[in-house]
């Protein structure tokens, strides 16, 4: 039977190469972001050299498998990865869970194994693409508060700077997330507030070693706002942070900006910023940046197989 262990930094190569192989660009995939969140969830790594998966011992559930797209044979490999993940879930004593199911995931396990599975589409869960050449040119009229926020702080505050984060700024961004967390009540279920806050220490304790980047605004030499990255494959990037002080909510919009600038000159295309939690403000926030796409998440909960 397949065994799972915890997620350590020395599993980053193995992930990345499936993932950048796969051609997946969910938010659940990324080394570096899992890593962010493994205690929270209570991540373990499928140990078998020919997939990708993940078991939440918090969720009771295990990541959509990924093995290489272009793999032959690739709807008997992964029927027989499944019987294997639904082996451990016996053992466990549950049922076969599997998150981050995409809707082409879901035609596959219905393809596979047919009407063997209850699907739930997970509204809170799916990802919000964004095309990352929108925000370099920002035109149009969808973009023009966008537009306002950027001349407005460049009106009041001429000598502010833009910068790539390094280890100089780390505290200066601990100060943000302080104020951040003080004043932020859009969510905190289930601790999560409380994660999202030291997880902060982990990505800049890590910093180098994730393979994270990220690019920071100061006013008067102070941090005022910034953002931490990583990459799913050399077209997407994850973003995974992104705080600034309450009383400069432009910040965003000129981080925004000239952060796309960057990533469209390092070949990147696309911007995953992740899922809205089911938080009203948030979701209507990531819709107000018009998403290229918005990529749905399934649960897949398996019925029988015999």
């Amino acid at each position: 039977m397949i065994k799972f262990k915890p997620l350590e930094i020395s599993d980053k190569l193995k992930i990345d190469k499936f993932v950048k192989n796969s051609g997946s660009i969910g938010s659940e995939y990324p080394f570096a972001t899992n890593f962010l969140w493994r205690n929270f969830y209570k991540l373990e790594l499928a140990v078998d050299p020919n997939f990708y998966s993940l078991y939440s011992d918090r969720g009771n559930e295990y990541l959509f498998p990924l093995i290489d797209s272009n793999n032959n044979d690739y709807n008997n490999k992964l029927k027989d990865i499944i019987i294997k993940l639904k082996e451990n879930a016996t053992y466990r004593g549950i049922r076969l869970k599997i998150y981050g199911v995409t809707d082409y995931n879901k035609e596959t396990l219905e393809n596979i194994f047919p009407d063997m599975f209850e699907f739930k589409l997970i509204p809170g869960v799916a990802d919000y693409i964004y095309n990352i050449s929108d925000f370099v040119k920002l035109h149009g009229a969808k973009y023009k508060e966008k537009r306002r926020q950027i001349n407005s702080f460049n009106k009041n505050y001429c000598d502010w700077e833009y910068k790539t984060l390094d280890k100089f700024m780390f505290d200066d961004c601990f100060k943000v997330n302080e104020e951040w967390y003080n004043n932020s009540q859009n969510y905190s279920s289930h601790g999560m507030l409380e994660h999202e806050y030291n997880m902060l220490k982990i990505a800049l304790t890590y910093y180098k070693e994730l393979d994270l980047f990220g690019r920071v605004i100061l006013l008067d030499g102070v941090v005022i706002g910034f953002n931490i990255a990583c990459k799913i494959n050399d077209k997407v990037i994850d973003l995974i942070i992104e705080k600034s002080m309450t009383k400069y909510k432009e910040v965003y919009s000129i981080l925004l900006q000239n952060f796309s600038k960057d990533l469209q000159n390092m070949g990147i295309s696309y911007m995953n910023r992740e899922e809205d939690m089911d938080i009203p403000n948030l979701r209507k926030s990531k819709m107000a940046l018009h998403p290229y796409k918005i990529l749905n998440k399934y649960e897949a909960l398996m019925l029988n197989l015999s």
